[in-house]
């Protein structure tokens, strides 16, 4: 699969830019060809960086440089070969694969504390 064009998207967290498809080093010890994420099972907590469908590349640049990449930061509802769904804080967001650039299993989220009462 060939990359996108242009600069690839900013790490996310910290972690390199590393492609989903395993080209890079290949999959891990142990795990099937092909990407990580079609492994991730229901209720693992993961981002996903995802190519924008909203706003169009051209319109994008000529619109004062709006971001290409979004992030998604949920938990895994379903993987399949069309793509993953992320329960987010928002509702649900269906992430297609083609779509996908990179993705990371992040801890779970912390807990949320109460409202001060002064």
């Amino acid at each position: 699969m060939p990359e996108p064009a242009g600069p690839s998207p900013a790490a996310v967290d910290g972690a390199p830019d590393v492609p989903v498809d395993g080209s890079v080093g290949g999959p891990p010890d142990g795990a099937a060809d092909g990407p990580e994420w079609r492994t991730w099972p229901p209720g693992t907590r993961v981002v996903v960086r995802r190519v924008r469908d909203d706003v169009p590349v051209d319109e994008a640049a000529a619109a004062g440089g709006e971001p290409r990449y979004t992030d998604v930061l949920g938990d895994v509802v379903a993987v399949d070969d069309d793509g993953v769904v992320v329960r987010t804080r928002r509702g649900d967001v269906t992430v297609p694969a083609a779509a996908i650039r990179l993705t990371k299993v992040v801890p779970p989220a912390p807990e949320r504390r109460g409202r001060r009462t002064p």
